[in-house]
């Protein structure tokens, strides 16, 4: 885990000299990496994992967009309600 958040792992892939990143919230995590099925085989070892899809476009509340450029846009909805 990173010293700021525990719930992000961040990687240094030597091998093409860039970072793989994995988010956890409680039951639910999402990762950035080109090894994805290493990271699963290892988790599905010690925890029962379902719903398992390798470009989604949603999570936890927001949209995610990966660009023709290799960047990802991660949209933010909030909702302001007068009561």
């Amino acid at each position: 885990p990173t010293r700021a958040d525990p719930d992000l792992w961040i990687k240094l892939d030597e091998s093409r000299g860039k970072y793989e990143y994995i988010g956890t919230y409680v039951d639910d995590l999402i990762m950035v990496t080109n090894n994805a099925e290493q990271y699963l085989k290892a988790i599905k070892g010690k925890h029962p994992i379902r719903n398992v899809s390798y470009n989604p476009e949603y999570y936890l509340g927001n949209n995610i967009e990966r660009k023709q450029n290799k960047t990802i846009k991660y949209q933010i909805y909030i909702i302001i309600l007068n009561i």
